[in-house]
């Protein structure tokens, strides 16, 4: 993973749909790209307009609970807590894309 924005396509404003999620998964990994695509954010664009992205994993539904399982810890209390790698790197993903707008 790299947080250069040197290292982020000159072109990734143009990335839509499956071309968008190879991206993330490259530069921040599987468990961000399953993140996002479940919640179809699916462009450049989209993801810096979602204002939290984790939202969704605070929801109550048995729909999510794959999701949850890749992208968090779960407590004894049976609530998710998200791991701090995946944060991180949701943080270093939207900072390097501000930067190339």
């Amino acid at each position: 993973m790299t947080s250069k924005s040197t290292d982020i396509p000159h072109n990734v404003m143009e990335f839509e749909d499956e071309c968008f999620f190879d991206f993330v998964k490259v530069f921040a990994g599987d468990k961000l790209a399953a993140l996002l695509k479940f919640q179809d954010i699916s462009n450049v664009n989209c993801l810096l307009a979602c204002n939290d992205p984790f939202e969704i994993l605070s929801y109550d539904s048995d729909d999510l609970l794959d999701l949850k399982k890749k992208t968090s810890i779960k407590l004894n209390s049976n609530s998710f807590v998200v791991l701090p790698g995946i944060k991180s790197k949701m943080m270093l993903l939207k900072n390097a894309l501000t930067k190339k707008t």
